[in-house]
């Protein structure tokens, strides 16, 4: 992780972009960057003869959760968009339509690397949190729309949080400290 950590900086031409965020979100906002912090330390410690293992009982591979996690930051950000009357209705048709989304996002990523999928993690994650920085404490009150139901944008912000780390923790057993054990 740390020699991926290091190349990344060295090939990035960056300038830090920093967020503000709602009173009423900032506190949530741990959540967020500690489930991040979470699934990257899991990722990074999947076995490398784990990566094709059943992880779920549905059939998916850690490289799967993996890859569903690193590609669902684009899904949160259609979904959160919708509260602020940015989505498109074709958006929110095709990120929540979620076996189709998981299935094609999934199959998408067959092949990616660990630093493959934790850069687009990263990289979604940021765009993630800059529309988490347009909120403001009357729109954390808006609508998301999920397929089948609506939920308030800053009860949203916990759930993305808990289903990043619910995945993180299903990596847990492919982990090379469990192997050893």
């Amino acid at each position: 992780q740390h020699a991926d950590d290091i190349r990344r900086a060295l090939e990035t031409d960056w300038q830090p972009q920093e967020l503000t965020f709602a009173p009423e979100l900032e506190r949530k906002m741990r959540w967020v960057v500690l489930s991040q912090d979470t699934f990257l330390r899991a990722l990074y410690s999947i076995a490398d003869d784990a990566w094709g293992e059943q992880a779920l009982s549905d059939g998916w591979t850690y490289h799967d959760v993996a890859a569903h996690l690193s590609s669902n930051e684009v899904r949160l950000q259609t979904r959160l968009r919708s509260a602020l009357g940015e989505a498109a209705a074709e958006e929110l048709a095709a990120v929540n339509n979620i076996e189709a989304w998981n299935e094609k996002t999934v199959n998408e990523r067959r092949g990616r690397s660990v630093r493959e999928l934790a850069d687009e993690f990263q990289a979604g994650r940021f765009g993630t949190m800059q529309v988490l920085s347009r909120f403001t404490g009357e729109t954390l009150g808006a609508a998301v729309r999920l397929a089948n139901a609506t939920v308030p944008a800053s009860e949203f912000v916990k759930g993305l949080s808990r289903h990043t780390s619910i995945h993180a923790g299903q990596l847990v057993s492919g982990s090379r400290a469990r192997r050893v054990a």
